[in-house]
């Protein structure tokens, strides 16, 4: 029969200021025993079917007295303790299924797992299963998917969480993002994988580059299907340019509105982030000078467009679409190639404006050679991001992450079995609180009524020869 006790401890101190005399002092004890037993006939009338309260003394006064003979001055009193045991067999089936999870917790898989440093606990399967079934929660929030639907995206977490780097509640976390920008069900289990493996590339938090694809993805009109080649542009850009996916993220929030409205794409944007990296201009002020760079152009601002279209460059078609910018730049580059330091300075701060000619500059002062290098990885771009994922997580360190995703994956298994009950058995416990709390009430009440006749008992005998 499973108990739950709640102990209340009440530490009484007293100090015997009346005069030294082993005598007196062993006549005080003697006379608190006798309280004590009569306190304790008190409390068993208190008793009920269900609840039990019992009154311990622990004597830390005839050591006392022993040992300072009679000198006796100060006396440590009695700590009274009064506990409350609350028995219900409701408990019992829950202890049956902890005795069950710590059986198999003793497995010899389990137990070779956890000399190798990965962690598999009863606590540990509830907070995992716990975490992701929360996530996965707000996902079904944020997208409402159908029920068929919501089974998909689940697997699909659970799946993905035992077979990369990533936990289930991490790829949770990512759909989440997709959610909040508007992805479907579809849209989240095509694109996915992309952003995993541009996260795994790079080094990234998984969550956060979801939210910067998602987020990169709208402001370039593209669609969720186009996740997956977004992924491998941003992880070849980020690993042949002197920048990452965050930084990068960081321009895109700059100048990815003013990308999408000209219908650029994201190689050519992706060249121009990597060559003005090279540089040392990154995250958003790549992304405030290339915002420059594009606005002035497409508006003619101070007679920019006018400036590059007296070297024979259009900037526009003529249907009225804008050219692409890496065409744009390649044009740019050839023409300013035979310039004087001067002119090219001149003509980048006509274009640009004072603020970005830097940015302008980087971009036309990069060697053909590193101009063509970052251009053709770009446009090989497709598979890249998976296929640096996989080398990142080769090796041995790359093997327990692995494992340890793996062993998650069966946490989860476990922990979904074990949801009912343990969701039943919290049910029954939040029931089960306003009856403590007036259990708790009702001691305290008793408590309240008799410790002041407690002290004055105390008082009496250390302060008289009775």
């Amino acid at each position: 029969m499973a108990k739950e006790a709640f102990i209340i401890e009440i530490p009484v101190s007293v100090t015997d200021n009346t005069g030294p005399g082993l005598d007196s002092a062993s006549q005080k004890v003697t006379a608190f025993d006798k309280a004590q037993e009569k306190m304790q006939k008190h409390l068993d009338k208190f008793n009920r079917s269900r609840w039990k309260v019992a009154l311990e003394a622990t004597d830390r006064a005839t050591n006392v007295i022993s040992r300072i003979g009679t000198n006796v001055r100060n006396l440590t009193g009695r700590v009274w303790r009064i506990t409350m045991s609350v028995v219900d067999r409701a408990t019992a089936p829950i202890r049956g299924i902890f005795g069950f999870v710590n059986r198999f917790l003793k497995n010899p898989i389990v137990q070779a797992g956890a000399v190798l440093g990965v962690s598999f606990g009863f606590k540990d399967v509830i907070n995992t299963y716990g975490s992701f079934e929360s996530v996965m929660s707000k996902v079904k929030a944020l997208s409402k998917p159908t029920e068929k639907q919501f089974e998909q995206l689940n697997a699909k977490a659970k799946e993905l969480g035992a077979t990369t780097k990533y936990t289930a509640t991490e790829v949770g976390e990512a759909m989440s993002y997709m959610g909040m920008a508007g992805w479907k069900t579809d849209d989240m289990l095509g694109g996915i994988s992309g952003i995993l493996s541009l996260a795994a590339a790079s080094g990234e938090d998984l969550a956060k580059t979801s939210d910067i694809v998602t987020d990169a993805l709208t402001a370039f009109g593209l669609k969720a299907g186009d996740a997956t080649h977004f992924a491998d542009v941003l992880a070849v850009a980020s690993s042949s340019a002197n920048t990452n996916v965050g930084m990068m993220g960081e321009t895109f929030k700059y100048v990815g509105a003013a990308s999408g409205a000209l219908g650029y794409s994201i190689e050519d944007v992706a060249l121009g982030i990597g060559l003005m990296a090279n540089s040392g201009i990154k995250s958003s002020q790549a992304g405030t000078e290339l915002n420059s760079i594009f606005t002035r152009l497409s508006t003619n601002s101070n007679g920019a467009r006018d400036a590059i279209e007296k070297l024979g460059i259009k900037f526009y078609k003529s249907n009225g679409s804008a050219r692409s910018w890496g065409e744009v730049l390649e044009d740019i580059r050839k023409k300013t190639a035979n310039m004087t330091k001067e002119e090219k300075i001149n003509f980048a701060n006509k274009v640009a404006g004072q603020r970005a000619q830097a940015g302008l500059l980087a971009m036309l002062n990069a060697s053909q050679e590193d101009y063509d290098k970052l251009a053709e990885s770009i446009k090989n771009a497709d598979g890249a991001a998976a296929e640096m994922a996989a080398t990142m997580l080769d090796n041995m360190e790359g093997s327990f992450t692995l494992l340890q995703s793996a062993v998650d994956g069966v946490k989860n298994s476990l922990g979904e079995r074990l949801s009912p009950y343990m969701r039943s058995f919290a049910d029954w416990l939040t029931g089960k609180m306003p009856a403590v709390e007036t259990a708790i009430g009702h001691a305290m009440d008793f408590v309240d009524e008799k410790i002041s006749w407690l002290k004055d008992t105390i008082h009496d005998f250390t302060s008289g020869e009775d």
